[in-house]
């Protein structure tokens, strides 16, 4: 089984709010619409992070945690979930930087 951090985006520019997301080179990932959590969030999407390239996995774990931010401010997005590579659910509002890192680091 290969390892993974996942992301589930909800609200109502989810879509948009992934692709941005996607736009960091250092990030290897995918997406796909989640039609089911749509029903009740407008958009929603699930992001798999299969890998990281390069050295600072602190710099992209603070930008995940910026683009969040953001993306929230905007009111873009309503939830972002994060799942470790164990399983674990944290909602992303309540997880630091460091936190972030530490789950990338087990890719």
């Amino acid at each position: 089984m290969s390892k993974k951090v996942e992301l589930a985006v909800q609200g109502r520019d989810a879509i948009g709010a992934t692709r941005e997301l996607l736009e960091m080179p250092e990030m290897k990932a995918t997406w796909v619409r989640d039609p089911e959590a749509e029903r009740e969030a407008g958009q929603a999407t699930n992001l798999t992070i299969a890998g990281i390239t390069g050295l600072n996995l602190l710099a992209v774990a603070e930008r995940i945690v910026e683009w969040y931010q953001k993306a929230d401010g905007e009111n873009r997005i309503q939830s972002v979930e994060i799942r470790d590579t164990e399983g674990n659910r944290y909602n992303l509002e309540e997880v630091s930087a460091e936190e972030v890192k530490a789950m990338l680091e087990n890719l």
